[in-house]
């Protein structure tokens, strides 16, 4: 029987079914493009030209399961007061975020230097332990590197590289700077220490874990700053590739003076991206300490943003977490 002999109900009926296969079809492809956006993060990266001062911007596809978010040094003490209240200012928001971040399936890492013993019964530490031990770094770190003797520094220098050349996440040099693989170090690298007005803080490891505040989520990892390979062993077993710095300080901790930092996990092979809105450096008040001249106008705040800029000019692109998370905006 062809389509025109069947009785008028039987077409009717064919048809309804046509549409409903249809239907189904077009649902299980709209949930299907559903789960996949949900199973990716869009990064909107901004780079500054060192040369022109304009903004560069990409945007790019990750796929979540490639993404993690490290936490560097939120400690509960810092030997400068003001450093301290501020670092704390950004717990309810840094909660709020990695919050948002667990619940997307990103992996959160909290990298605090110096007081991971205090963790040491924790299941998030110990699971750090049992991670496959990855291959050793192909450079070594800045503080190393610094350290060599000239010979030696000169030796890496003649196979050094900049990382990711060619794209956004790459490392930029500036006008005479030896090691294209490190780029230059950012504003108050070395010189930074305190931000209270009266600068008579004094340096000392006053910390001892982190801010107790800071809410450590059950499927998160802890890691040692300051420990060569813990870090690249947790990227390396879990198909990392992609790492979004939050904490302090931008000038230091999350860029060069930790093994977890930026320039040394881009030497290693790892995207770093900066999450601006979520990380502070450290610098002075009514004082620059890179020129040693009292300036009234200068603040920590000024600090920030000249590190900023830096960081987006020569080493790593930023983005900001309301991006990164559009519903936190």
């Amino acid at each position: 029987m062809n389509r025109a002999d069947m009785p008028e109900f039987i077409q009717i009926n064919t048809k309804m079914k046509n549409k409903i296969a249809l239907l189904i079809i077009t649902l299980f492809v709209l949930i299907c493009q559903a789960q996949e956006k949900s199973k990716t993060l869009t990064l909107r990266l901004e780079r500054i030209d060192p040369v022109t001062n304009k903004s560069q911007v990409e945007t790019e596809k990750v796929p979540i399961a490639k993404v993690g978010i490290i936490v560097m040094d939120m400690w509960d003490a810092h030997w400068c007061k003001s450093w301290t209240a501020r670092e704390a200012d950004m717990i309810p928001k840094m909660n709020r975020f990695l919050a948002e971040a667990r619940r997307k399936g990103v992996q959160v890492i909290f990298s605090p230097s110096s007081v991971a013993a205090f963790y040491k019964d924790y299941p998030q530490r110990k699971a750090v332990f049992y991670m496959p031990v990855s291959r050793e770094y192909e450079y070594p770190s800045v503080d190393d590197l610094l350290n060599l003797d000239e010979k030696k520094q000169l030796d890496y220098n003649l196979y050094s590289k900049r990382y990711f050349a060619g794209t956004i996440y790459e490392a930029r040099d500036s006008s005479g700077y030896l090691y294209k693989g490190f780029p230059p170090l950012p504003p108050f690298s070395s010189t930074g220490g305190c931000e209270c007005s009266d600068r008579n803080c004094t340096e000392a490891d006053v910390w001892h874990r982190q801010n107790k505040d800071l809410v450590i989520g059950a499927n998160d990892l802890i890691v040692e700053g300051n420990n060569k390979s813990e870090f690249l062993n947790v990227c390396r077993a879990t198909g990392l590739t992609h790492l979004l710095y939050i904490g302090g300080a931008g000038n230091m901790c999350l860029t060069s003076s930790r093994e977890t930092s930026t320039i040394n996990m881009s030497n290693r092979g790892l995207k770093c991206v900066y999450l601006e809105d979520l990380m502070i450096s450290i610098s002075g008040n009514g004082y620059n300490p890179d020129t040693k001249m009292v300036d009234p106008s200068f603040t920590p705040q000024t600090g920030d943003s000249l590190v900023l800029i830096h960081l987006k000019k020569y080493i790593a692109p930023s983005a900001k977490t309301y991006e990164v998370f559009p519903d936190l905006k």
